[in-house]
């Protein structure tokens, strides 16, 4: 499965296997990246597009044995990230602007644990201290989809 929220692939563990192998397909362009784990998780941040993704156990006995591969799921990332998105420090205000959809967004600091926001408005109040770095999404709360990442925004004062 994904969750889009956290942008975490899991899966079940499969008996014996020391590691796995989880192939993230782009549908449109057929690039295939693959990620070795020795967990049944794994965090991907994807970008906009559709995607097809499937995992297999890997035992590393010798020679190493390998399962089939899942069935496929498919993932799609429906929002490009925010435009504009940045901070002027007289206010003390982030802004970006508004994606065609999107009904909430969400902004994280590097090296926080928790959201500096989550809200449905194209702008939101927050005093920046120290030099940090942000980036948003946007997301739909009906569909219960989220978008990609913007790139992260470095923010001195």
């Amino acid at each position: 499965m994904f969750d889009e929220f956290r942008n975490m692939f899991s899966w079940q563990a499969a008996p014996e296997a020391t590691k796995y192998e989880l192939e993230v397909k782009n549908k449109t362009t057929l690039q295939a990246t693959t990620y070795e784990t020795a967990t049944t998780a794994q965090k991907v941040e994807l970008a906009r597009g559709d995607y097809l993704a499937k995992v297999r156990a890997i035992s590393e006995a010798s020679p190493a044995q390998y399962s089939d591969w899942s069935a496929e799921i498919g993932i799609v990332i429906k929002f490009a990230a925010p435009a504009q998105f940045k901070y002027n420090p007289a206010p003390k205000k982030f802004s970006w602007n508004a994606v065609a959809g999107a009904t909430i967004y969400q902004i994280v600091q590097d090296g926080a644990t928790d959201d500096i926001y989550m809200g449905a408005g194209t702008s939101c109040e927050h005093e920046v201290i120290a030099t940090a770095k942000f980036r948003i999404r946007a997301g739909n709360e009906e569909a219960s989809s989220w978008g990609e990442w913007s790139d992260w925004l470095t923010v001195t004062v």
